[in-house]
C-alpha cells in the first residue's frame, strides 16, 4: 500500500490535468503565432519575439506548482538547473538510495514506474531522487558526421553530469551515514544511461542496477555493455513479448554474470495495482541483492 500522506501521494489525475493544460497552451500559443501577419512578425521580429518554453520547461513548471516545496531539489550544472524530486526514506536508518531516471520525453513524476516506485520505496525505507533527462536538441540533417558525433558527446556529457549532479544530493541528504548504498532506476532510455553511468566510474559508486525496457542498440550493444562492463547486482525487467529476453539471459550465463536476474512483465501491466506488485518485487529483489554484496550486509 502506498503511502496516504500528500507528501508521498499525488493523484496522477491532478498532475496530468495540469500539465495537459499547460501543454494545450504552448500548443495554442504557438499556432497563434504562426498565424501571425508576414509583415507584423517581419516588424517586430527582432524586438519582440518571444519563444515559447520548451517541453521539459513546461513539465518542470508544472510539477513545481503541484508537487510540495519539500520535494523539490533544483540541481545546478554549469549555472543550468534542473529538477529533481526527493524524498526522503520513511525510516530512522535508511536502507540506501535510489536515483530513478525516467525515459526521454517523460518528466521526474511519471505515472508508469518512476513516480510510484519514488513513492512506494520511499515508504519501505529508501531516499529517493528522480530525474528526467535533458531535451534533445533537433537534429540538422545538413550536419556533417563530425559535428553530429559532437552533439551526441555533448548530450552524453549532459545526461551524465545530471546522475553525478543527482549522486552528489543523495550522499548530502543520507547526513551522518555517507556510505549508504546507491542504486540506479532506469526506465527506457533512462536505462541505458542509467546502465552507462554504472559502467563508468561514478562517487560514490553504483551498488545495483535495475532497468525496466532497456532499449536493444543496434548490433546488440546495449546488451553487450551490461553483461561485459557492469557485473554488478541487475534487474532487467523486459516488457512482454521481449524479443531479446532469452539473448540476453545466455549471455550473462557464458560471461558468468551470477548477479544478472530477469523479469518479463506483461505490457498491459501499468494499472495501479500492477505497479504496486512491480515495485514490492523491485524493492524484495533489491534487499536480497544488497545483503549478499560485501559491506551491505
Amino acid at each position: 500500500m502506498q503511502h496516504s500522506s500528500p507528501l508521498f501521494d499525488l493523484p496522477a489525475k491532478k498532475l496530468w490535468t495540469g500539465l495537459a493544460l499547460m501543454l494545450a497552451m504552448a500548443s495554442i500559443a504557438g499556432a497563434q503565432e504562426s498565424n501571425a501577419e508576414p509583415a507584423a512578425a517581419n516588424d517586430t521580429a527582432t524586438t519582440n519575439t518571444v519563444s515559447a518554453p520548451s517541453r521539459s520547461k513546461v513539465q518542470e513548471q508544472s510539477l513545481e506548482r503541484l508537487l510540495p516545496a519539500t520535494q523539490q531539489r533544483r540541481l545546478d550544472i554549469d549555472d543550468q538547473a534542473f529538477l529533481g524530486l526527493f524524498l526522503p526514506a520513511a525510516r530512522p536508518k535508511a536502507l540506501g538510495s535510489i536515483i530513478l531516471i525516467a525515459g526521454q520525453d517523460e518528466h521526474a513524476d511519471w505515472p508508469v514506474l518512476i513516480g510510484p516506485a519514488r513513492r512506494q520505496l520511499s515508504a519501505k525505507g529508501w531516499h529517493t531522487l528522480a530525474i528526467s533527462l535533458p531535451e534533445r536538441g533537433s537534429v540538422d540533417p545538413g550536419l556533417g558526421d563530425e559535428q553530429s558525433t559532437n552533439q551526441e558527446l555533448q548530450y552524453r556529457t549532459q545526461v551524465l553530469a545530471r546522475i553525478q549532479a543527482a549522486r552528489q544530493v543523495l550522499k548530502a541528504e543520507g547526513g551522518a551515514d555517507k556510505n549508504l548504498p546507491i542504486v540506479l532506476l532506469g526506465r527506457g532510455e533512462g536505462a541505458l544511461w542509467a546502465l552507462i553511468a554504472a559502467a563508468e566510474t561514478g562517487s560514490p559508486p553504483t551498488a545495483a542496477l535495475i532497468l525496466q525496457d532497456l532499449p536493444q542498440t543496434a548490433e546488440g550493444e546495449t546488451t553487450s555493455l551490461l553483461l561485459e562492463q557492469w557485473t554488478g547486482p541487475t534487474y532487467d525487467i523486459l516488457i512482454s513479448p521481449a524479443e531479446h529476453a532469452e539473448a540476453r539471459k545466455l549471455q550473462a550465463r557464458r560471461l558468468a554474470h551470477n548477479r544478472y536476474q530477469q523479469l518479463i512483465w506483461p505490457q498491459s501491466g501499468h494499472s495501479d495495482l500492477k505497479q504496486q506488485m512491480l515495485i514490492k518485487r523491485v524493492g524484495g529483489w533489491l534487499k536480497r541483492a544488497l545483503s549478499e554484496t560485501p559491506g551491505n550486509a
